[in-house]
């Protein structure tokens, strides 16, 4: 098994916006065999995310599998040689200038669950508009239940965890993190005519409990970057990012050390 990221630069006469990223599922459903797209829009788990993301360094696209099979037919197949694009229902064409492929072994993930001495404090960066549902509720913040069980089901769901979730274990996560600094903010995400509420921004918890907690924690978000978080991780939200010190610093200039 394989976790794979492929990040795309894109070049483009119009402006890109974060309300385009549905658009780019579209694309991408047009890109890959119609045998596959048709079983990816049967439902369940969606074993793959995209995003955008929109800065001043540059407008990318970055596609995300966590099984064979799409790493095979999406981003092999299908995305590798793709050199330009064009979103039909906004008139855009662009050109993809660079490439960045990157394969993450999944014993490698496991392993070093079992054997680092992980650090207790974990920033987390939500890169895309990130909500949850509950009860037909959107839950726009970072609750941590949420956060949590939304991983650990994804994680079973993929094939890779037992099945079922561990409520003891989830418990045990959610009583042991603390919310240790935050910089977030409210937006929305844009689809198909709705204004989903949502949040972007920074988070960093610090696991109190034991060292194994904090390993399956951190063990948990670095899975999580690959699978995205929360609701339509397909369609462009819930791209997370685990943040080294450094990468934290830079997001949060003003946060004292």
């Amino acid at each position: 098994m394989v976790l794979a990221r492929l990040r795309m630069k894109l070049e483009t006469e119009e402006r890109l916006s974060m309300g385009m990223s549905s658009l780019f599922h579209g694309l991408l459903m047009e890109l890959i065999d119609e045998d596959l797209a048709g079983r990816l829009h049967s439902g369940g788990l969606q074993p793959y995310t995209q995003h955008l993301e929109l800065s001043k360094e540059g407008n990318y696209w970055v596609v995300t599998a966590f099984t064979e099979e799409i790493l095979e037919g999406i981003i092999k197949k299908s995305l590798l040689s793709l050199q330009e694009f064009t979103l039909k229902k906004q008139g855009i064409h662009g050109r993809i200038v660079e490439k960045h492929y990157e394969e993450f072994p999944f014993q490698q993930l496991t392993s070093a669950f079992y054997t680092e001495k992980a650090n207790p404090y974990i920033s987390l960066q939500f890169l895309s508009p990130t909500c949850f549902k509950q009860n037909g509720n959107y839950i726009h913040y970072p609750d941590l239940r949420l956060l949590f069980k939304n991983l650990m089901h994804k994680y079973d769901e993929a094939g890779f965890g037992e099945e079922g979730e561990d409520e003891e274990t989830l418990n045990a996560l959610v009583e042991d993190a603390v919310v240790s600094q935050y910089h977030l903010r409210s937006t929305v995400f844009y689809l198909e005519g709705h204004k989903l509420p949502a949040f972007t921004g920074t988070l960093t918890l610090k696991m109190k409990g034991t060292q194994a907690l904090c390993n399956f924690a951190r063990f948990l978000f670095r899975f999580g970057e690959y699978s995205g978080v929360g609701i339509k991780t397909a369609l462009g939200m819930g791209a997370l990012k685990l943040m080294e010190e450094n990468d934290y610093k830079r997001e949060n200039p003003k946060e004292k050390s």
